[in-house]
């Protein structure tokens, strides 16, 4: 029984010594405000650095020379059209409204049908992308664009 109370002695002084090591550790640095100092004082003492670090200075970019690098042709660039020797007769062929019996075409934003005229040419066939015009007994496809 002797031995018993010895060792719960001893593991009692260590956990108050444990305790009060531990305490002192997380308490370390910290200052209770004293009576009658102001909050912000206080919090100010607490503040041992300041809470915007100035940047440091940036090293200058180092130049890159562009490498030249020959992918084929460019997705975004304009294709080239051909060039038309006046816009007063460029006819733009914008949809067709296919219908085995009675097709339309929209050219240059007017609706029209088998036989009938646009800016002089006779619409002489409609097909599913592209529409055949006639004038002067000369035939002009001219392709959905």
């Amino acid at each position: 029984m002797e031995k018993k109370k010895i060792e719960i002695i001893v593991i009692a002084v260590l956990g108050i010594f444990l305790i009060t090591l531990l305490m002192n550790t997380l308490g370390k640095g910290k200052k209770v405000p004293e009576q009658g100092m102001e909050v912000k004082e206080a919090v100010a003492e607490k503040v041992s650095t300041p809470a915007v670090q100035p940047v440091p200075e940036m090293e200058k970019p180092v130049p890159v020379e562009p490498v030249n690098l020959d992918w084929g042709r460019d997705p975004f660039a304009k294709v080239p059209t051909a060039i038309k020797k006046s816009k007063k007769h460029q006819l733009i062929l914008s949809a067709v409204i296919w219908d085995e019996k009675e097709p339309h075409a929209i050219i240059n934003n007017e609706v029209v049908v088998i036989g009938e005229e646009i800016d002089g040419h006779r619409v002489k066939k409609i097909n599913n992308n592209n529409v055949v015009l006639e004038k002067a007994g000369r035939e002009i496809t001219v392709e959905l664009y």
